[in-house]
């Protein structure tokens, strides 16, 4: 029996709660509180189609029932969408800010290249055409470890406009390509090092800068005449990713 009567005051509050909602409900909406449009910012490569697309907005949704928190995490699930900050402007707007990924260079494993961002990690899009003029790193490892690499050689702004491509050897070291200029050969320890000292014989070049610089012993220059024979990496349209 005072289980039924328990039972009998759950349902009656139950009911009361329903119907307050109800009632705060439609208060909502008679002030106006529904969604009615939404403003986004940040959206530089990123399409205000996608966005919309994404959100699966229709106007007159409750917008203090709206899940902001998924809205975002559903926004950073595009390709150049770092993160979403999403905030409700009562009584109808969702006001969204992107922060977006920076394109740091190009990383071509196999046969694959892909687009690397300011984190080191893959900018899931096909068309990479635009961004030919990006650095461009060869190898295994060199998506986790070329952004260091490139951020010392970028200290030196005459070096890094000569710069054709980079190649990681074994996962330890680079190799330096120079455009009309020598391969260098740089160590796994002292990069930093061993870039100063090009840049020092880079100001003092003569018309046979070219063939190959070994820096990777400390404290040694190693200069060859002759240029590797190896197969230079290109960027060609069969190994876009």
């Amino acid at each position: 029996m005072a289980c039924f009567l328990c039972f009998g005051v759950f349902q009656i509050h139950l009911h009361v709660y329903n119907y307050a909602r109800y009632q705060v409900a439609l208060f909502l909406d008679a002030q106006g509180f529904v969604f009615s449009d939404f403003l986004v910012e940040g959206n530089k490569r990123t399409p205000f189609k996608a966005v919309w697309e994404r959100l699966d907005l229709e106007e007159g949704d409750r917008i203090l029932a709206l899940d902001l928190t998924h809205f975002s995490q559903t926004l950073e699930q595009l390709p150049w969408v770092r993160k979403a900050i999403i905030r409700r402007q009562l009584p109808g707007q969702i006001q969204i800010r992107l922060i977006e990924r920076s394109p740091s260079f190009l990383h071509q494993e196999g046969k694959t290249v892909s687009l690397i961002d300011e984190q080191s990690r893959r900018i899931p899009i096909k068309n990479l055409k635009p961004f030919n003029a990006l650095p461009f790193v060869v190898g295994k490892g060199g998506r986790e470890k070329g952004l260091a690499f490139l951020k010392v050689l970028n200290q030196y702004p005459e070096l890094w406009k000569q710069m054709e491509w980079v190649r990681i050897v074994d996962e330890r070291r680079f190799d330096l390509q120079l455009k009309d200029g020598p391969r260098v050969q740089l160590p796994e320890k002292g990069a930093q090092r061993a870039i100063a000292k090009l840049y020092e014989l880079w100001k003092n070049r003569n018309d046979s800068w070219r063939g190959q610089i070994d820096l990777r012993i400390p404290g040694k220059v190693f200069l060859s005449p002759f240029a590797p024979k190896d197969k230079p990496p290109r960027l060609h349209k069969s190994a876009r990713t």
